[in-house]
């Protein structure tokens, strides 16, 4: 069972009808509410209509330039805007962030790093409420910084706990050892992957010895995934819809063990 948040509002603006299958499957079933608009046109008639959590912007529209039509939304409305683009450059990076974007990923977009950018923008304009997990039967603190089993909070580093954290906020996604550098040591350059390997083999044995179900599994090539009997949100009791078939094939993928 995958997080789950208290609908949250998405208005996906994007002129390509291919790319809203992987969204619909990646958001939809952890509980964000999406409405649709495949012009600049009909994405400012519902801006008009409702406030939006969020606003994920395709630069490539149907009907007019994606930057003015960041610049307008940003100026008009107060959903946070990400920008979805096919150009990798720095400098529509940087064009899309002065125009008023709040974030930037680039296509085609990659599950964990899209729903992570996703949470931690939700998070940082305070339109997010999945700051209390219960990850199988381990129950997360992210504002107390504890993790507790039964009542009984788990001796973990504050290091231990951001990545616990941070892999309970992946949805049971894989997270690369590099993604959990640059969270939990801010991408210090210097820091060597293999610290991630050392801090996790200390996390696995904590766990086992609370006696939780909730385990740590490596992912071949990537790094790491946290597998437990459910992972859900705290705030709300609720059974998401299950995946299709393309995003069951990617989590089969995703739950080979490392060597």
């Amino acid at each position: 069972m995958l997080p789950v948040r208290t609908n949250v509002s998405v208005l996906i603006v994007n002129s390509d009808p291919e790319e809203r299958l992987p969204l619909q499957e990646w958001l939809t079933p952890r509980g964000y509410v999406l409405y649709w608009a495949d012009s600049a046109q009909d994405g400012f008639a519902q801006l008009g209509q409702r406030d939006f959590d969020l606003v994920l912007l395709s630069l490539a529209l149907s009907d007019r330039d994606g930057l003015e039509v960041c610049r307008e939304i940003t100026s008009k409305y107060s959903s946070p805007v990400v920008v979805l683009s096919a150009m990798a450059s720095l400098f529509d990076e940087v064009s899309s962030l002065e125009a008023g974007a709040d974030e930037f990923l680039v296509k085609p977009l990659q599950p964990a790093v899209t729903l992570a950018r996703i949470r931690a923008l939700l998070r940082r304009t305070n339109r997010s409420q999945d700051e209390q997990l219960k990850l199988g039967d381990l129950f997360i603190d992210r504002p107390q910084l504890t993790a507790s089993h039964e009542g009984r909070s788990l001796p973990l580093t504050p290091t231990e706990f951001k990545i616990l954290a941070q892999l309970a906020m992946a949805d049971g996604l894989a997270v690369s050892r590099q993604d959990i550098i640059d969270s939990v040591w801010e991408a210090d350059e210097g820091c060597d992957l293999r610290i991630v390997d050392s801090h996790v083999r200390n996390l696995r044995r904590k766990l086992m010895q609370s006696g939780t179900h909730v385990s740590i599994q490596g992912v071949r090539g990537v790094g790491y995934q946290v597998s437990s009997n459910g992972v859900e949100s705290c705030l709300r009791e609720s059974r998401p819809e299950p995946f299709t078939e393309s995003v069951e094939k990617l989590h089969s993928l995703e739950n080979m063990e490392s060597s």
